[in-house]
């Protein structure tokens, strides 16, 4: 059951992974720092740059045995986020969307409603930018 429940959740980001963009329609890409680094979230590094994603990093590396991935989307139309996979090895795996401030938007608990999800929030471009494994 998990593995076809981590099948599942596989091949729909796969189908909804698409052409990257370097810079969401709602950033000013004047507030990125380095032109030659890709843009997201009016930043070059999110990771570093924007302290609620760091302490998702921070937390991650401190449980290596839970494994975690950390992607980029676009949601509505454009709008860059963040889906964070913080147990794909766990028997039930779920995902969290973030908006670039950080804000809490959605979870997702079974393959149904990452569909369902995909859907209504019309997720695109999803870019893995950091795992723990």
């Amino acid at each position: 059951m998990l593995i076809k429940r981590i099948l599942v959740i596989s091949v729909v980001l796969v189908m909804i992974a698409g052409s990257f963009s370097s810079c969401a329609k709602n950033e000013d890409s004047s507030k990125c720092k380095d032109a030659n680094n890709q843009c997201m979230c009016n930043v070059n590094y999110p990771l570093t740059d924007l302290p609620w994603l760091k302490e998702w990093v921070d937390r991650a590396k401190k449980r290596p045995g839970l494994l975690t991935e950390i992607y980029l989307c676009n949601y509505n139309d454009g709008i860059d986020g963040f889906l964070i996979k913080p147990c794909i090895n766990c028997q039930d795996p779920f995902a969290f969307l973030y908006s670039c401030e950080g804000t809490f938007l959605y979870d997702f608990q079974t393959p149904e409603s990452w569909v369902a999800f995909a859907k209504e929030w019309n997720i695109k471009n999803l870019e893995l930018i950091w795992k723990n494994f």
